[in-house]
């Protein structure tokens, strides 16, 4: 419970922040970027930690605030059934250093989780859920454009039985714009 009520208004602090800068702010430039990641559950011992992957497609209105939208896939093929896990997100990310060769940041917002579940050819969608997402990272400048970004979110899930923060640790390599 104690998680929640931090990690929601952190959420929302980041995302509020990032909205309103945009507005008065000029514009900094784009970004697009691939990545894969592990995801580790902590509500079930039922399922171990498995790979991820998604594209992501950001926006920077100054050197310290911008947003992100990201789309993440888990795949889980388990001996009874296969688990498929969409999210999609929404991020208001905030600069702590921005201009640097290794900017770090701290995003949150919302996002929106699909599940299926196919038992023996028999699928269903089921607890699609609001979610919640916070966290850390960095950005390393590569070569001109190229950067590559090591990440580490907490995510929670309404449905979700448990009042627990669910992680996931990401590596992109992006391109600005």
């Amino acid at each position: 419970m104690l998680r929640t009520k931090v990690a929601f208004p952190f959420a929302l602090s980041v995302l509020a922040l990032t909205l309103g800068a945009a507005a008065t702010q000029a514009q900094h430039g784009g970004s697009v970027e691939a990545y894969v990641g592990r995801y580790e559950p902590t509500v079930t011992d039922v399922a171990d930690g498995e790979l991820t992957w998604g594209v992501r497609g950001g926006y920077r209105f100054t050197s310290r605030l911008g947003l992100e939208g990201t789309v993440d896939r888990l795949t889980s093929d388990e001996d009874a059934f296969k688990l498929v896990l969409t999210t999609v997100d929404l991020s208001g990310k905030l600069y702590l250093n921005p201009d640097s060769r290794a900017e770090f940041y701290l995003l949150g917002g919302p996002g929106w989780a699909f599940v299926n579940l196919d038992f023996g050819g028999r699928s269903a969608r089921i607890a699609d859920s609001l979610t919640l997402h916070v966290g850390l990272g960095v950005e390393f400048a590569l070569y001109e454009n190229f950067y590559l970004r090591p990440d580490v979110r907490g995510r929670w899930y309404e449905k979700s039985s448990a009042d627990d923060l669910e992680v996931e640790g990401s590596l992109a390599l992006g391109l600005r714009f």
